[in-house]
């Protein structure tokens, strides 16, 4: 069955009205607090307007071996047994002998590349 032409504007004007609820309700947000919202503009370039802001920060130290590791741990994937990772095991102690699995997260930081002139 089509739709009237009086029931298409009826359509028309609620889509409307709900695309204008939205807009209402995004200007009433807060403010973004992102870091591009708060910071001036060409921030850690020499077009800043804040000359302290015109240099980037210093670079945190590396970690020895290139990765810098967060909480880690194992865990038996049968009795949910927690470990710690250097324990060099890869079962649990557990009666079924369950398989430690490394939960955690590693964080690489990337080394800058380039391309090299041969």
């Amino acid at each position: 069955m089509r739709k009237s032409s009086k029931d298409c504007r009826a359509d028309r004007a609620s889509v409307n009205s709900r695309i204008q609820a939205k807009a209402d309700e995004a200007i009433k947000a807060p403010p973004v607090m992102s870091f591009s919202a708060q910071m001036p503009a060409y921030t850690y370039t020499s077009l800043c307007s804040d000359p302290k802001l015109r240099k980037r920060p210093g670079a945190k130290p590396e970690h020895p071996e290139g990765m810098q590791p967060a909480t880690t741990e194992m865990i038996c994937l049968i009795c949910r047994k927690h470990w710690p990772s250097d324990c060099k095991r890869t079962t649990c102690d557990c009666e079924s002998k369950g398989h430690l699995f490394s939960t955690g997260v590693y964080y690489q930081r990337k080394k800058g590349g380039g391309v090299v002139d041969t």
